[in-house]
């Protein structure tokens, strides 16, 4: 096939419709921004990785748990010393990349004093101890056996979904990257230069393999840069980088003798110094197959004299041969990549993303406004209802800790809910993605209150109306679980009468047009007239769609307190319950309490919803949400009396757990780490038992 420029459009345009057009690319980094924004307090948390960067390619996510109590300088001061937690980088005796991070302060939290190694009448931060403690904490938490993968925690699943990795920061540009600062370029802009200057370095807990100090080292690492730098590309630009991915792994990695000998960081970096070489207006459309193949001839040149500079640090070469491959297999490789490359758009004709590409079966059209609208409200639904990540981040962020004297997280939980109040109000640009973070965020901060303590009824009116406007902010979130937690705040109060109504009004919305995982998606074609016309019109805005057509799970997790005594609480991040089946639930539990008569709404027909609800394969697709949705049913059984019926669905229940065991953790054990943390560090997580019944 020759490679003109109206192939180019096509290659294009289809990469628009399989990997994600600007817009869509716009909206997934949007939601991990945003997740970063509202989760970055005294512990912050980074999104990084292809996920953050816009692509979804089925790759895992990267969280980077930021301990910004830990301060970080490039030379000791006269008054350094003064800074709790200080450490200062001693880059003399590690190879480019990498640093030892060496004591210079007057006090040590304990935590930090634990994994320090003294050596020479100094503090080294062990960066082998910090990665050992967490893979312990997982570990034991877990009940799967998560792997050390680099610097990262991986969740130990085949194919994961998480890497996790503690890191550090270090405010300044340090001396080992200044030459990149001053380097004569095309790209990136001296603004976007002083942008990434001006935030500095993060600093992983991995040393470089062949020092005898490997423990004591940590690799400085650009992920932010990184991330800056590609949300800088052209939509051209992230889609050469996305073909070069997909030339990876659905290529050169299906080529079993090959797997492995090449990661995607290498071809981030390639893309990297092939995009500052050459002009910017190259990367056009028309273009995308010729700058796709200067990409690959660059990479064809770097692993044939085994030779990649790091984009930053040009004195570490990150060759692609760090594991010692032997000459046959690097031939195999060399081979390998030339003859793909002589193939030229052949060489994708057994990927499995291009295949309907070469088959002339893609038609491309442009997509009118209420298109491309459709296009992102499904974007956004399945990125927000398949994210465990925003309900594991969000559980973390609002976990009151106290260490020593002094709480971590502003004296009370309570503070954060303004916390996250005021970072939304200082949002001033496009506030559709955040808006709906924010509205997530305020539910689960919302379910932070513990309305099933015994304090003095003066006490608890006043927490109530503290806790109470987070609810009201949560129901902009969808059109369902925002109403149903609500309802169930009221049930916590005894407020059966008002819960009924806002589960009646829940109902309504609850049916199976609705948006609900990747059950169904939104089409142009199946909205009415006043939608649209309000569409087209500007009287509604992709918010207003989003709030109308989407309805979220329901979770309780480890510090949600305002939910049914009736239910445990969640155990695994990965389950939820089905917002229809919780819905007739709740709605049985109030007419339970209320001993309602009639013959249309008493208990046992609502019993007779739930069992009906437990069925609807709308909402009951995914495996995760099976147990903690028959759980609801259990409970009502046993309500009712039913005792056999109820032991035959725990029973069941039981069984799910046990295929589901690699996403679950044990409360108890998790009861007994806070109290150990608590000896050895000072460091007290507020909880309540209750929590873990």
């Amino acid at each position: 096939m020759d490679v003109n420029a109206d192939v180019c459009r096509k290659l294009n345009n289809y990469l628009c419709e399989i990997i994600g057009s600007e817009d869509v690319v716009k909206v997934r980094r949007q939601y991990y921004v945003s997740l970063d924004y509202f989760c970055e307090r005294e512990t912050a948390f980074i999104t990084s990785g292809s996920r953050s960067e816009g692509l979804d390619m089925g790759s895992d996510l990267d969280i980077m748990g930021l301990l910004t109590f830990i301060h970080i300088s490039q030379k000791r001061s006269a008054d350094s010393f003064l800074i709790p937690n200080n450490f200062t980088m001693e880059t003399e005796s590690c190879k480019p990349g990498f640093t030892q991070l060496k004591g210079h302060s007057c006090y040590y939290h304990p935590l930090v004093h634990m994994m320090c190694a003294p050596i020479s009448e100094e503090y080294v931060f062990a960066s082998g101890d910090v990665r050992l403690w967490i893979l312990s904490i997982v570990n034991l938490l877990i009940k799967s056996m998560a792997t050390l993968h680099g610097p990262c925690i991986s969740d130990g699943v085949e194919d994961g979904t998480v890497d996790f990795a503690l890191c550090l920061r270090c405010p300044e540009w340090i001396k080992q990257a200044q030459p990149w600062l001053k380097r004569e370029r095309y790209w990136p802009s001296p603004k976007l230069v002083s942008i990434i200057c001006e935030y500095g370095i993060l600093l992983v807990p991995i040393g470089c393999k062949e020092s005898p100090n490997e423990h004591l080292e940590w690799r400085i690492s650009f992920s932010v840069a990184e991330k800056h730098l590609i949300f800088s590309f052209t939509h051209t630009q992230l889609l050469c980088y996305a073909l070069m991915k997909l030339l990876l792994k659905e290529v050169i990695n299906k080529r079993y003798s090959l797997k492995g000998f090449i990661c995607s960081y290498f071809l981030k970096t390639i893309i990297f110094w092939v995009s500052e070489e050459f002009d910017p207006s190259m990367w056009r459309p028309e273009n995308i197959w010729l700058c796709f193949m200067k990409c690959f001839k660059r990479l064809i040149y770097c692993v044939t004299y085994e030779l990649l500079p790091h984009f930053f640090i040009t004195e570490n070469n990150r060759c692609v041969f760090e594991q010692n491959f032997n000459q046959d297999q690097h031939l195999k490789l060399v081979n390998c990549l030339a003859e793909l490359y002589s193939k030229g758009l052949g060489c994708f004709r057994n990927s499995k993303t291009l295949s309907h590409f070469y088959s002339g079966f893609f038609v491309y059209t442009n997509k009118s406004k209420i298109e491309r609208i459709c296009c992102e409200i499904n974007t956004v639904s399945t990125t927000l209802n398949t994210s465990a990540q925003l309900r594991f981040l969000g559980m973390l962020s609002f976990l009151p800790v106290k260490v020593m004297n002094h709480n971590l997280y502003d004296a009370s939980c309570q503070f954060y809910g303004r916390h996250i109040i005021r970072r939304f109000l200082d949002i001033k640009s496009d506030r559709f993605l955040p808006s709906i973070v924010f509205c997530r965020f305020c539910q689960i901060f919302g379910k932070t209150f513990d309305i099933h303590v015994d304090f003095p009824n003066r006490y608890k009116y006043s927490l109530s109306k503290r806790y109470l406007p987070y609810f009201y902010l949560g129901v902009h979130a969808d059109a369902v679980s925002g109403w149903l937690y609500l309802a169930t705040y009221f049930y916590g109060f005894c407020q059966y009468k008002i819960a009924l109504q806002l589960i009646l009004h829940a109902s309504v919305n609850c049916s199976d047009n609705k948006l609900f995982l990747n059950s169904i998606k939104l089409y142009s074609s199946n909205r009415d007239d006043i939608e649209k016309e309000g569409i087209f019109s500007g009287v509604w805005n992709r918010l207003n769609v989003y709030r109308r057509h989407v309805i979220d799970e329901i979770s309780f997790y480890l510090n949600s307190k305002v939910n049914p005594q009736e239910l445990k609480v969640q155990n695994t991040t990965q389950s939820y319950i089905c917002p229809n089946v919780y819905l007739y639930f709740l709605r049985f539990l109030c007419l339970y309490r209320l001993n309602e008569s009639s013959i249309h709404h008493t208990s046992t027909q609502a019993l007779l919803d739930i069992r009906a609800a437990c069925q609807d394969e709308h909402f009951n697709s995914n495996d995760y949400s099976i147990a903690d949705t028959s759980e609801c049913l259990a409970v009502a059984l046993s309500i009712c009396g039913c005792q056999e019926q109820a032991k035959i669905v725990f029973s069941y229940i039981k069984k799910l757990n046990k295929t589901l065991k690699h996403f679950t953790f044990d409360p108890k054990l998790l009861f007994f780490l806070f109290d150990k943390l608590h000896k050895l560090t000072g460091i007290e997580i507020f909880y309540n038992e209750s929590m873990f019944i």
